[in-house]
């Protein structure tokens, strides 16, 4: 979305106002990690209580707060809640609360899933602005920096900037975004400290579950899961 005022509560991503953020829950432990993905450590399978590939959510919590007073999401899946979550497709629209997201597994992340593609200028063919893989790792390390007050991990140094700061990060990643600059001179909108600390490795990946959308005009989350999908 590219908003002419300030982004609002809106269904679509298309804001007309000034957003609001207010915090959400914070995870229990701390779901840092230096290794992002890795080999399952537990049983796949439904009723164990936990988000597990393939298997479709069960509720959408669309808390106020995040860019649109719409994010971050909450998403439960096989009785587990797992959040909060962050948009990785900044042109697509908000799902509403009855869509059923699909749990990704993380062995067919591919960066198709995140953002645009943009046509490279010494080949004109369309890719990210960033190489294969390094999405979802940037994501990941921008979610390091989410404040706990919304919903971040617990007792993190980084843990500093806001659900709105963490998302335009994102987005820098995912779409190559700009939006977030025009925000720099209202204090919580956007921090471009995170997105040098994100880009030079200074943030540890935060465990991530990623919740794929039923329809391409709709978009992917990252949520921050201390069990993420996979393990």
């Amino acid at each position: 979305p590219s908003p002419t005022g300030g982004p609002t509560a809106s269904p679509t991503p298309s804001p007309t106002r000034t957003p609001t953020v207010s915090p959400t829950s914070a995870p229990t432990s701390s779901p840092i990690t230096s290794t992002p993905t890795g080999s399952p450590t537990r049983m796949w399978q439904p009723g164990n209580n936990e988000a597990d590939p393939g298997e479709l959510s069960t509720s959408n919590v669309q808390t106020p707060g995040g860019m649109y007073n719409m994010l971050p999401l909450n998403f439960t899946v096989d009785g587990e809640t797992i959040g909060p979550c962050f948009c990785m497709n900044e042109e697509r629209g908000v799902p509403t609360t009855t869509t059923a997201y699909t749990v990704a597994d993380p062995a067919a992340i591919t960066d198709s899933i995140f953002g645009i593609m943009f046509p490279n200028p010494n080949t004109g063919i369309y890719e990210h602005a960033f190489p294969e893989g390094v999405v979802l790792e940037k994501a990941q390390r921008a979610l390091c920096g989410l404040d706990s007050a919304y919903g971040g991990v617990q007792n993190n140094p980084h843990g500093q900037y806001t659900a709105r700061q963490v998302q335009f990060a994102i987005w820098r990643f995912t779409d190559n975004s700009r939006e977030g600059e025009q925000y720099a001179a209202n204090p919580g909108y956007f921090s471009q400290q995170l997105i040098d600390d994100v880009e030079n490795d200074l943030l540890e990946p935060v465990t991530t579950t990623l919740m794929l959308s039923p329809s391409t005009s709709t978009q992917n989350f990252l949520c921050i899961d201390q069990t993420p999908a996979g393990s």
